[in-house]
Protein backbone atom coordinates (compact mmCIF):
# COMPACT_ATOMS: atom_id res chain seq x y z
CA UNK A 1 0.00 0.00 0.00
CA UNK A 2 2.78 2.43 0.88
CA UNK A 3 4.82 1.45 -2.17
CA UNK A 4 1.75 1.91 -4.39
CA UNK A 5 1.18 5.42 -3.04
CA UNK A 6 4.85 6.27 -3.64
CA UNK A 7 4.75 4.92 -7.21
CA UNK A 8 1.53 6.82 -8.00
CA UNK A 9 2.65 9.97 -6.17
CA UNK A 10 -0.59 9.96 -4.18
CA UNK A 11 -1.34 10.80 -0.61
CA UNK A 12 -1.99 8.03 1.85
CA UNK A 13 -3.71 7.97 5.21
CA UNK A 14 -3.00 5.04 7.47
CA UNK A 15 -4.47 4.43 10.86
CA UNK A 16 -3.44 1.74 13.28
CA UNK A 17 -5.13 1.05 16.58
CA UNK A 18 -3.79 -1.47 18.99
CA UNK A 19 -5.28 -2.78 22.17
CA UNK A 20 -2.29 -5.07 22.59
CA UNK A 21 -0.85 -2.86 25.31
CA UNK A 22 -3.91 -3.40 27.47
CA UNK A 23 -4.60 -6.30 29.80
CA UNK A 24 -4.28 -9.26 29.18
CA UNK A 25 -1.23 -8.09 27.17
CA UNK A 26 -1.30 -10.51 24.30
CA UNK A 27 1.34 -11.10 21.66
CA UNK A 28 1.21 -13.40 18.63
CA UNK A 29 1.79 -17.05 19.49
CA UNK A 30 4.90 -17.18 17.31
CA UNK A 31 6.47 -14.11 18.97
CA UNK A 32 9.61 -14.96 20.95
CA UNK A 33 9.02 -13.82 24.50
CA UNK A 34 11.72 -12.76 26.94
CA UNK A 35 11.89 -13.73 30.59
CA UNK A 36 12.62 -10.44 32.33
CA UNK A 37 12.80 -11.73 35.88
CA UNK A 38 15.00 -14.46 37.32
CA UNK A 39 13.29 -17.65 38.41
CA UNK A 40 13.52 -17.12 42.15
CA UNK A 41 10.81 -19.59 43.08
CA UNK A 42 8.14 -16.89 43.10
CA UNK A 43 8.09 -16.26 39.37
CA UNK A 44 4.28 -16.41 39.32
CA UNK A 45 4.33 -12.96 40.92
CA UNK A 46 6.01 -11.66 37.77
CA UNK A 47 3.88 -13.33 35.10
CA UNK A 48 1.80 -10.22 34.39
CA UNK A 49 4.82 -7.93 34.37
CA UNK A 50 6.59 -10.23 31.91
CA UNK A 51 3.51 -10.22 29.66
CA UNK A 52 3.35 -6.42 29.84
CA UNK A 53 7.06 -5.92 29.06
CA UNK A 54 6.92 -8.36 26.14
CA UNK A 55 3.87 -6.58 24.77
CA UNK A 56 5.58 -3.18 24.98
CA UNK A 57 8.62 -4.65 23.17
CA UNK A 58 6.34 -6.13 20.49
CA UNK A 59 4.54 -2.83 19.85
CA UNK A 60 7.80 -0.87 19.92
CA UNK A 61 9.24 -3.18 17.27
CA UNK A 62 6.04 -2.86 15.19
CA UNK A 63 6.23 0.94 15.25
CA UNK A 64 9.92 0.70 14.36
CA UNK A 65 9.04 -1.49 11.36
CA UNK A 66 6.53 1.09 10.14
CA UNK A 67 9.02 3.96 10.52
CA UNK A 68 11.70 1.91 8.75
CA UNK A 69 9.33 1.25 5.86
CA UNK A 70 8.63 4.97 5.53
CA UNK A 71 12.37 5.62 5.51
CA UNK A 72 13.14 2.87 2.98
CA UNK A 73 10.49 4.15 0.57
CA UNK A 74 11.97 7.64 0.79
CA UNK A 75 8.90 9.34 2.20
CA UNK A 76 9.88 9.63 5.86
CA UNK A 77 10.72 13.34 5.50
CA UNK A 78 7.36 13.98 3.82
CA UNK A 79 5.27 12.02 6.31
CA UNK A 80 3.47 13.18 9.39
CA UNK A 81 3.33 10.49 12.06
CA UNK A 82 1.00 11.13 14.97
CA UNK A 83 1.00 8.88 18.02
CA UNK A 84 -1.97 9.23 20.33
CA UNK A 85 -2.42 7.55 23.70
CA UNK A 86 -5.77 6.61 25.07
CA UNK A 87 -5.20 7.70 28.65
Amino acid sequence: MINEAVQNNTRLFLSHFTSTTHHPWGTPSNYTKEQYFADDGIITKHVDMNKYLNTIRFVDRWIGDILKLLDETGIANETLVVAVGDQ
